[in-house]
């Protein structure tokens, strides 16, 4: 397209790569970390997984939420995002 500016490839550092909520632990938080030049906007998407007949199958969860769900995050910036049980 004439005149429509690219945007660059979003890269953002994730830690940790594996959330677990073990035991009687309510919550834990993601560390996300954008190391560009450039502000990156982010939506977190919560999927429960499972396995049947040796296929994974994943579908939305109700079990956890997230907050900020949708947020930006500006160069050289850190968001955290805490993650929340919602059930038993």
């Amino acid at each position: 397209m004439h005149g429509a500016a690219q945007s660059p490839n979003a890269v953002l550092n994730l830690a940790p790569l594996r959330l677990e909520l073990n035991g009687t632990a309510n919550s834990t938080v993601l560390r996300i970390t954008n190391p560009s030049d450039y502000e990156v906007a982010v939506q977190v998407r919560l999927f429960g997984w499972t396995q049947e007949g040796g296929e994974d199958r994943y579908a939305p969860s109700q079990d956890v939420s997230i907050s900020p769900a949708i947020t930006s995050i500006g160069p050289g910036q850190v968001q955290f995002f805490r993650l929340l049980r919602t059930s038993d």
